[in-house]
């Protein structure tokens, strides 16, 4: 859990009241948060100073400088991360290179207001663009499609996750609904309450 009020991020393993704490500072304001594959590595998505924190065995590794205001952050398939940096419209692709360094290894410009961000089963990435009410499909560090969410002076795509089968979920936080998407078109609007921020889904694809 990553607390841009503090700037602690913090550890509970199962069924515990009480976590380990790892401090980044109260200027970072950590926003996002993404577990490898592996389950080893932690990285942080930090929106004051523009950076990705990386935690590995509960040890602050260090920080690599990425665009303004990152929020969203994911893990591609390939153990290749990639962060929506809200203020730049785009998302930067972090790998390692042949010395375990992390770096920025690519920039791919999207729509207005990037914020929540997700990897589907095939590697492809999805980007919910808050202020363009779309979310952009990007495969190979390409966007290939712009998918409208809603009315873009009401629904402010802000979180986005991917089900077992693919389809991509979308939480409109200014419409107050929750969209479904396929591979190129929305196919299912449901209205909620209050201001839906982010999402998940279950093993079961329930939301």
């Amino acid at each position: 859990v990553a607390s841009a009020y503090n700037g602690n991020v913090y550890n509970y393993v199962k069924d515990a009241i009480n976590g380990s704490v790892i401090s980044l500072g109260d200027t970072n304001k950590p926003q996002g948060v993404c577990v490898s594959q592996d389950q080893k590595t932690v990285y942080i998505a930090n929106r004051e100073n523009s950076s990705i924190s990386i935690i590995a065995n509960d040890q602050y590794i260090g920080d690599v400088m990425v665009g303004n205001e990152p929020y969203g952050i994911c893990e591609g398939l390939y153990n290749d991360i990639y962060v929506a940096c809200y203020h730049d419209n785009a998302v930067y692709k972090i790998e390692q290179d042949n010395s375990s360094k992390y770096k920025v290894s690519a920039i791919i410009n999207v729509d207005d207001g990037p914020s929540g961000i997700c990897c589907d089963s095939d590697g492809t990435i999805w980007v919910a663009c808050a202020n363009a009410a779309t979310v952009c499909k990007i495969v190979n560090s390409t966007v290939v499609m712009h998918i409208d969410t809603g009315d873009d002076s009401i629904a402010r795509p802000t979180g986005i996750c991917c089900d077992s089968t693919d389809n991509i979920w979308v939480a409109n936080y200014t419409s107050n609904t929750v969209v479904k998407i396929n591979h190129s078109h929305k196919i299912l609007t449901v209205q909620v309450d209050g201001g839906p921020i982010d999402l998940v889904t279950d093993s079961g694809n329930n939301v």
